[in-house]
C-alpha cells in the first residue's frame, strides 16, 4: 500500500516463507473453478449432491449457477483496509466487522440487485445466505450479528479496485449478464444515517426475514412453505463451504485444482467386487481360521442383500449383523454408482473395533478410522497389529495437510456418528465431509441408542 493506494488485494497471508500472497481475484476464481469441477452435473458427486438435498434434476443447472456466483462473491468483502492490514502483519487490529458480512452486504446494493436480477435463475436470498455464512460466523446476536461494528471510525473499502472489477467480470461471464456496475469505494460508517450501506443492510435484513419464512430456517424447525428454495439454500451454503475449502487447501499445498478433483472426486465408483475382495472375503477367511470350520452365510445375511436402499435390521449382539450390513452395502453398489461405504458407530470403542475387524482389511490408502482419538488408536494398531492391519500405515502426511479434504480419497470409513452427521449442527469439518457422505452407502450401528437430535 502506497499513499493509501492498494496495489493488489490479498485473499490470504502466505503460510510459508517461500509462498507468495494469494491475490483475491485468484482465490475467488479458483473457488468458482472448484465448485464447477466438483459438482459438475454429469459427475457422480454433482448428482449425489442434488439427490441428497432433494433438488429435482431439472433444477440442477439453477443450483449450480447460484453456487458459482456465490463462490465468486464470497470473499469480495476482503477488499477493505482492515483485512489488507491484517494480511500485511498488523497485529492486535480489531476489524470493523467480518469480511463475509461485507461480501453479503455488497449483494444488497441496488445496482448489484438490478444487475443480478437480469438472470432469473439467480436467487438473491440464496446467494446472500451462502456468502454470509460460509465461515459459520453469522447469527442474530453479537459478535456475529450481520454488519454490527466492533469499533468506531468506519471502514475504508476498496470495492472500486480493478481486482474487484475482475471478479465481477467473471460473474458476468458465468451468469450471462451485462458488464458489471462499478462498486463504491470510500468509507463505510454504520453510524452515519441514510447512507447507501445502511439502506442496503435494511434491504438485506428484510430479505433474510423473507427467506426464513419461506425456508423454515431459524424458526425452530417449522415446515418450509417453499421447499425448493430451502433445498437450494442449504445445498448452496454447504457447497460454498466445500468449494472454498478446496480452493484454499490446494493453494496451501501447491496442488492443481483440476488435477486433484479429477483424481479424487471423479475416481471410479466402488464396485460390489471391491467390497467382496477388500472386506467380506478377508473377514470370512479370518472367521473361518478362528473357528476351524468353513465359513457359511446365515439366511438373514443373504436376505439383507435383498433389502431396498433404506432398511432396518434387528439382530442380537454377536449374530453377524455387521457382515449382513456389508452385504446390504454391496447390493447398493450394484444398484447405483457410489464411491464409499461409511459405517457409523455410537462410541469410539465400537468404531475402533469395527475398523480392526472389517475396514482394516482394505488397502491402507482406502480405509480410515475416524473419531476423536483415532490417531492414537491407529498408532497403537501399528505397534500391536491385528491380522487385518499388519504392515499398514494409515497416516498419509500429504493428505493430512488438507485436513478433512485429505479423507476424500478413502473408500471405507469406520467412524463415530458425530464425525459425519454433525453437519446438521454446522460443524465445519463435517460439512467438508458431506460430499463423501452423499456419495456413500451409509450404515448406522445401534441406531436405537440415538435420539431424534442425532439421526434425522
Amino acid at each position: 500500500m502506497t499513499g493509501g493506494i492498494v496495489d493488489f488485494l490479498p485473499a490470504k497471508s502466505p503460510r510459508r516463507a517461500d509462498q507468495a500472497v494469494l491475490p483475491l481475484p485468484q482465490h475467488c476464481l479458483e473457488t468458482d473453478e472448484a465448485a464447477r469441477l466438483i459438482f459438475r452435473p454429469d459427475g457422480r458427486w454433482g448428482k449425489a449432491w442434488i439427490r441428497f438435498f432433494r433438488i429435482p434434476e431439472h433444477h440442477a443447472g439453477r443450483w449450480l449457477i447460484n453456487l458459482r456466483v456465490a463462490a465468486l462473491f464470497h470473499d469480495l468483502g476482503k477488499a477493505n483496509a482492515d483485512f489488507v492490514a491484517m494480511t500485511r502483519g498488523t497485529h492486535g487490529l480489531t476489524q470493523y466487522f467480518r469480511h463475509e458480512h461485507l461480501s453479503a452486504l455488497v449483494l444488497q446494493l441496488p445496482v448489484v440487485n438490478a444487475w443480478l436480477a437480469a438472470n432469473a435463475a439467480l436467487d438473491l436470498g440464496v446467494l446472500t445466505g451462502a456468502v454470509l455464512s460460509h465461515h459459520l460466523k453469522a447469527g442474530p446476536s453479537e459478535p456475529d450479528k450481520w454488519c454490527e461494528p466492533r469499533r468506531a471510525g468506519g471502514l475504508k473499502v476498496f470495492l472500486n479496485h480493478p481486482d474487484c472489477a475482475r471478479i465481477l467480470a467473471r460473474v458476468a461471464e458465468v451468469a450471462n449478464l451485462e458488464p458489471p456496475p462499478l462498486l463504491p469505494g470510500g468509507t463505510l460508517d454504520r453510524t452515519l444515517p441514510d447512507t447507501e450501506w445502511n439502506t442496503a443492510l435494511g434491504a438485506g435484513l428484510r430479505l433474510a426475514e423473507e427467506v426464513r419464512r419461506g425456508t423454515g430456517t431459524g424458526f425452530g424447525g417449522k415446515v418450509a412453505t417453499d421447499p425448493l428454495r430451502q433445498s437450494l439454500l442449504l445445498a448452496t451454503k454447504a457447497g460454498l463451504v466445500v468449494a472454498d475449502s478446496v480452493a484454499s487447501g490446494l493453494f496451501r499445498v501447491d496442488e492443481s485444482i483440476s488435477a486433484w478433483v479429477e483424481a479424487v472426486v471423479h475416481a471410479p465408483p466402488l464396485s460390489p467386487r471391491d467390497v467382496d475382495r477388500e472386506i467380506l472375503e478377508p473377514r470370512a477367511a479370518e472367521l473361518s481360521a478362528h473357528s476351524g470350520r468353513p465359513f457359511e452365510w446365515h439366511r438373514f445375511q443373504d436376505l439383507a442383500a435383498e433389502q431396498p436402499s433404506r432398511a432396518l435390521l434387528l439382530a442380537s449382539c454377536g449374530s453377524g449383523k455387521t457382515l449382513a450390513a456389508y452385504r446390504w452395502a454391496k447390493s447398493q453398489l450394484a444398484s447405483r454408482p457410489l464411491g464409499r461405504v461409511i459405517f457409523l458407530y455410537p462410541t469410539r470403542g465400537t468404531a475402533t473395533e469395527g475398523f480392526r475387524d472389517y475396514v482394516g482389511h482394505a488397502p491402507e490408502d482406502r480405509a480410515m478410522l475416524l473419531h476423536g482419538s483415532a490417531a492414537y488408536e491407529l498408532a497403537g494398531m501399528q505397534e500391536n497389529p491385528s491380522d487385518a492391519t499388519a504392515g499398514k500405515n494409515y497416516v498419509d502426511e500429504s493428505a493430512a495437510r488438507l485436513f478433512a479434504l485429505g479423507l476424500w480419497n478413502r473408500r471405507y470409513f469406520s467412524a463415530t456418528v458425530d464425525q459425519f452427521l454433525a453437519f446438521m449442527e454446522h460443524r465445519y469439518e463435517s460439512l467438508c465431509l458431506l460430499p463423501a457422505l452423499a456419495d456413500a452407502a451409509v450404515i448406522i450401528d445401534e441406531v436405537h441408542s440415538f435420539d431424534s437430535g442425532h439421526v434425522p
